[in-house]
């Protein structure tokens, strides 16, 4: 079976991404209970965590090639 995250081109994971940002920036923060804004906050920072590694992996690639 096909794991479609790996599946996925480059520019199709970033739309995604992008997408769920979308969506949690509309979201009505102030009325969630602070048990859900915790969450929210947590997996933010997992999300941050799991940024910089992408970030930092393209931006070596990117140096390695002279980009």
């Amino acid at each position: 079976m096909c794991d479609p995250r790996q599946d996925a081109s480059p520019v199709e994971a970033l739309a995604v991404l992008e997408g769920a940002l979308d969506r949690l920036n509309s979201l009505d923060v102030a009325s969630l209970p602070a048990a859900v804004q915790a969450e929210v906050l947590r997996g933010l920072e997992r999300a941050e965590s799991k940024h910089t590694v992408a970030r930092a992996r393209t931006l070596a690639a990117f140096t390695a090639q002279d980009g």
